[in-house]
């Protein structure tokens, strides 16, 4: 992550949070599919709030990684209609199966995200139930059953990549 290319601005009348934007990629998020000009959200359910910089961000990101196993890193864009949100969790071993990884999927009209344990490596991630699941690892899941998801969550060798899309719900406007 490289720092914003504007100043960091405080809270007040008419100012929005200053944000940490993705700047450039690589390391161990580099073949996810992060890219420039995203706003940072999350790393491992920590929120990034305006008193983060990039070099704080890194720290927090080879912390996480060395400590819990796994890295999960959410960043967005809550200004559309719906939102996707792109995440990617590190297997802490390689032959992991999906038995073993806690998120439970089903098909609601959709491939959905039916439970997430506590125990799960997904739990420090921002998916929730009902999210709609688009892709695992660029593979579409339109078509897919749960059976054929859960097998091929098992067959990935590390980096988990899931593409999910959360509507704005009409009653409240807040998404999820």
């Amino acid at each position: 992550l490289d720092p914003p290319s504007r100043p960091a601005r405080r809270f007040g009348r008419g100012r929005k949070p200053a944000r940490l934007i993705v700047g450039s990629v690589g390391g161990v998020v580099t073949l996810s599919s992060i890219r420039e000009g995203d706003e940072l959200k999350s790393i491992n359910s920590r929120k990034i709030g305006p008193s983060y910089n990039a070099d704080r961000a890194m720290l927090l990101m080879d912390e996480c990684l060395e400590e819990e196993g796994f890295l999960s890193i959410a960043v967005g864009n809550d200004e559309g209609e719906d939102i996707l949100i792109q995440v990617t969790v590190i297997k802490p071993c390689p032959h992991m199966k999906y038995e073993e990884m806690g998120m439970i999927v089903w098909k609601w009209g959709v491939l959905c995200i039916k439970e997430i344990a506590k125990d799960s490596i997904f739990k420090h991630t921002v998916l929730k139930e009902a999210d709609h699941i688009i892709s695992i690892n660029d593979i579409v899941c339109e078509k897919m059953t749960p059976e054929d998801f859960a097998h091929v969550l098992s067959e990935l060798p590390k980096e988990v990549h899931i593409l999910i899309r959360r509507g704005r719900q009409r009653w409240s406007g807040k998404f999820g």
